[in-house]
């Protein structure tokens, strides 16, 4: 799996979502992976752990962690390295645990 290009698809396929910023998190998701539970429920557990992951990631900026002793590699030609900037991700406050 090349996380760039899979990064680059879910964004560019959520950001093809009518009001993905207002529908819960695990439906937006549902309407990019198209899986097979139609309500988004197999996404909805992971959303509070990711959350949390996504918080420590922010956290440390661009700090490299013990996991990134080898340089950084370029990224493929033609992809983006900071696939997220500027494409006006923000999600409603979704923070309590999913039920």
């Amino acid at each position: 799996m090349d996380p760039t290009y899979a990064t680059d698809a879910f964004v560019g396929r959520l950001l093809s979502v009518p009001r993905w910023q207002q529908i819960a998190p695990w439906l937006a998701a549902q309407h990019v992976q198209h899986s097979a539970e139609s309500d988004g429920s197999n996404y909805k557990p992971d959303w509070v752990p990711a959350g949390s992951i996504l918080s420590e990631v922010l956290a440390n900026g661009d700090v490299r962690g013990p996991a990134d002793k080898a340089p950084a590699a370029s990224p493929p030609k033609g992809r983006g390295t900071g696939c997220l900037r500027g494409t006006g991700l923000r999600w409603a406050h979704h923070r309590s645990t999913p039920k």
